[in-house]
């Protein structure tokens, strides 16, 4: 399971009678990589052709994917209460952010050794670890993303 993280504003515009809720959040952008990118698969299958690149856009590469435990280990890291989803004002995040980069040695995560669980009897599992300063990097990309969204919001789930 994972986390997106991504660049929100309030949806101002007028309540639909007719729909059942109204989303309180919607993206600042809009993105049409993968749709673009499986047209031209099927394209290129069609004809025999190389498959094309993948498609990037400033929208998608500001998104921040994370496995639940390392956007977790990420909220921990930054101060804030952890929740599966949810909405956090992006000056405010900055903010977080900013203070977390500072070059002190407090603000360098270390790294987190793998390990494989085969126990007899429960579910395997295989923590693939974690390489030293992955929680500063990716301070770095919410930083990142945070000034992208201005006085906006980002958003996770």
């Amino acid at each position: 399971m994972s986390i997106t993280f991504s660049a929100v504003r309030l949806n101002l515009s007028p309540v639909d009678p007719a729909a059942k809720y109204r989303r309180p959040y919607v993206p600042m952008g809009e993105c049409d990589c993968v749709d673009r990118f499986i047209k031209d698969c099927d394209a290129a299958e069609a004809t025999g052709a190389d498959y094309p690149p993948v498609y990037s856009c400033e929208f998608c590469e500001l998104e921040i994917n994370l496995a639940n435990a390392n956007a977790a280990d990420l909220f921990a890291w930054l101060g804030i209460p952890f929740d599966y989803n949810g909405v956090i004002d992006a000056e405010e995040l900055a903010v977080k952010c900013r203070r977390r980069l500072w070059n002190e040695d407090r603000n360098h995560d270390p790294e987190i050794p793998g390990y494989e669980d085969k126990t007899p009897g429960r579910c395997s599992v295989i923590y693939t670890g974690r390489r030293p300063d992955y929680l500063r990097e990716n301070t770095e990309r919410m930083l990142k993303l945070a000034e992208y969204a201005g006085d906006n919001a980002i958003s996770w789930g």
